[in-house]
């Protein structure tokens, strides 16, 4: 069994500090501890073949380590590294143990083990392609130009201009895949962009055309932030310092 081991106190009273591996024999009054002379950590015991084989950090990462049914002839059986071996199970000489996200098979006799492969069937149903009936349904962000004769539509992480007066076709303004755009506003000219946009990898604001793609320089982070020009009277115009003025959207 495993249970924190005990060190006797100044005051004769039983303190305990650590876990260790204990044998308790028939009729004994008290278990013994069979680790005794390490003071990490060695439990969860397993006996096979009269051999205990338990978890223990003496080597600084947990793996697993054998000794005879009197806590002697200590060996180490796996060898892992990086990440603490868990949960280890025995089965007629097999050791089954998680390691990291993976799960191996150590024989106890030699220590060999063997990552298992492990593929999990699917259907993957939410990766499927399918049609939006209803696009407007997901429309998280809309715009009016300044002269008013086209509306920016942000949806689905893709950024769409449609005319007011439908006098013209629907644009989609961006296509590149595995990028997501939100909140796109127009510029004053009410031809060229912005929207907050993933595509370095952080939450940014670009200008997309028809201006170059190119990232405005930022000294906060605005994925918080709707993107918004500064005014003077009554002209749009950006601000003094050429960026763009975050209003918080809370």
């Amino acid at each position: 069994m495993a249970r924190l081991g005990k060190r006797r106190a100044g005051d004769a009273a039983d303190v305990w500090s650590g876990w260790h591996c204990w044998k308790l024999a028939p009729n004994a009054p008290e278990a013994v501890s069979l680790t005794a002379d390490f003071k990490g950590t060695s439990r969860s015991p397993m006996v096979w073949k009269e051999k205990v084989y338990f978890l223990s950090d003496r080597d600084r990462v947990m793996n697993v380590w054998s000794m005879d049914i009197n806590g002697k002839n200590l060996k180490q059986v796996t060898h892992e590294t990086g990440f603490d071996v868990q949960n280890p199970q025995m089965d007629n000489g097999k050791l089954i143990y998680q390691h990291g996200a993976d799960l191996s098979v150590a024989d106890a006799a030699t220590g060999a083990s063997t990552k298992l492969a492990i593929s999990l069937s699917s259907d993957f149903d939410p990766l499927r392609e399918r049609w939006i009936t209803k696009p407007m349904e997901w429309v998280t962000a809309a715009h009016l130009s300044p002269s008013g004769d086209k509306v920016v539509l942000t949806a689905r992480g893709q950024i769409f201009v449609v005319p007011t007066a439908h006098t013209a076709r629907l644009v989609e303004a961006t296509r590149k895949p595995g990028v997501r755009y939100r909140e796109a506003r127009f510029l004053p000219d009410g031809r060229g962009l912005v929207a907050l946009s993933d595509e370095s990898g952080e939450v940014e604001i670009w200008k997309l055309p028809p201006l170059p793609m190119v990232s405005f320089s930022t000294s906060s982070p605005t994925a918080r932030f709707t993107p918004k020009w500064a005014r003077r009277g009554d002209r749009a115009s950006p601000s003094p310092t050429s960026k763009i003025k975050p209003r918080s959207s809370r």
